[in-house]
């Protein structure tokens, strides 16, 4: 397996997705079985995958839960990349993160991504909040100077 480095933290170059947990309305086929998804987690960091992509409007936070409870244990092993979807005003910025937190079950992600274009939330704004997240612990930073 391949690694970059990401700030401190060596993340494999293959991540593992997981936009189909909880959700079959995707038009995939069949919603992906909750044991199974959990097996698939499990699979990944045995194969000396770390980096786990989600979002909460994926299954409408079912991903977050499931990808959570698969990490139970193991979260040291992981690197968690989630999203945050508009609208994007600080407040619901903020909230949303802390929402993000309580469906992974962590206490910090470790890449927080913008998952759409806000046209009536001004970026900065929208930045700020995230950097809120940062200096309460809530949100790593990326040390992507270090890329």
């Amino acid at each position: 397996m391949k690694y970059f480095t990401m700030g401190v933290q060596k993340v494999s170059a293959i991540g593992l997705g997981t936009w189909q947990f909880g959700e079959a309305g995707w038009g995939w086929g069949t919603e992906l079985g909750h044991e199974e998804a959990i097996r698939i987690v499990h699979r990944a960091l045995e194969s000396g995958i770390n980096f786990f992509d989600t979002a909460a409007v994926y299954g409408n936070g079912r991903s977050e839960e499931i990808l959570g409870e698969a990490l139970e244990g193991r979260r040291h092993e992981a690197i968690i990349a989630t999203k945050v979807a508009p609208p994007l005003r600080p407040d619901q910025v903020i909230q949303a993160g802390r929402e993000n937190l309580r469906r992974l079950d962590v206490e910090s992600i470790d890449l927080y991504q913008l998952h759409a274009p806000d046209p009536s939330a001004p970026l900065p704004r929208t930045m700020r909040a995230i950097r809120a997240l940062m200096d309460a612990g809530q949100v790593q930073p990326s040390g992507s100077e270090q890329f």
